[in-house]
């Protein structure tokens, strides 16, 4: 009997992950389809078209590669590699979802302008120079203010997961097995790890949810980025923060 119950389980925690999965990545598609179509040709009227960026056997490695990592996602949480990540556990705020839509959609367009002006480095001013490499001091892929305010820091989520239609997660969770051998039989407590350029600090939340009482350093240049790391990790213990 308790076999079948295992068995019951895990079908029911598959179609759970099936379902959170599929549900993120119709929300992500839609938006980078939408953003895409927003932002109109990539290319000047009189210019010539950008050459295409995959070949065919490319665009089918690349959908290969997407379900293989789903499918390693999976596995590593059936194992108990990893737990199922907050992120599908919880339903997402609906006001939260709109605002984040919204905002994206907005951008969007700030980007496309962005992006046929060249406006790479909007963000670069004599003060920062001082405070900053040069090569941070961009609007990396045209994005708006660059890594250097709040705003950037609440839109930065949202926009990779569009860029990679809803496959970061996963993506950002593969090293996390290895955190786990090599934890393996040690006081984690005594441990330590440090998250060199931790942006909003989503993938400290993926190591938090599994081992709460190791340490751990979130090391960010942005201070914007950092404030958004001490949001998204507040509510665990042992989080040190390098700006």
């Amino acid at each position: 009997m308790a076999p079948l119950n295992t068995m019951i389980v895990n079908g029911a925690k598959r179609a759970a992950y099936v379902s959170a999965q599929a549900a993120r990545i119709v929300w992500y598609t839609g938006h980078y389809a939408a953003g895409r179509r927003l932002m109109g040709p990539l290319t000047e009227p009189g210019e010539a078209p950008y050459a295409e960026e995959f070949l065919p056997l490319d665009r089918q490695r690349l959908k290969d590669s997407f379900r293989a990592a789903f499918r390693q996602d999976w596995k590593n949480i059936e194992a108990g590699r990893y737990r199922m990540p907050g992120e599908l556990r919880r339903l997402p705020s609906l006001p939260g979802l709109i605002k984040q839509s919204r905002d994206y959609i907005r951008d969007s367009k700030k980007v496309a302008r962005r992006k046929h002006v060249r406006g790479h480095s909007e963000v670069l001013t004599r003060t920062n120079t001082e405070k900053y490499p040069r090569y941070f001091l961009q609007n990396f892929h045209y994005q708006s203010d660059g890594w250097l305010t709040a705003a950037s820091a609440e839109r930065y989520d949202m926009q990779v997961e569009t860029l990679f239609t809803g496959a970061a997660g996963p993506m950002r969770r593969a090293s996390l097995p290895l955190i786990g051998e090599s934890l393996r039989g040690k006081d984690v407590a005594s441990a330590a790890l440090l998250d060199l350029g931790c942006g909003g600090g989503r993938y400290l939340q993926g190591v938090k949810e599994n081992w709460p009482q190791l340490p751990v350093t979130a090391l960010d240049l942005s201070p914007a980025y950092i404030g958004k790391a001490r949001a998204s990790l507040g509510r665990w213990s042992d989080v040190r923060y390098v700006e």
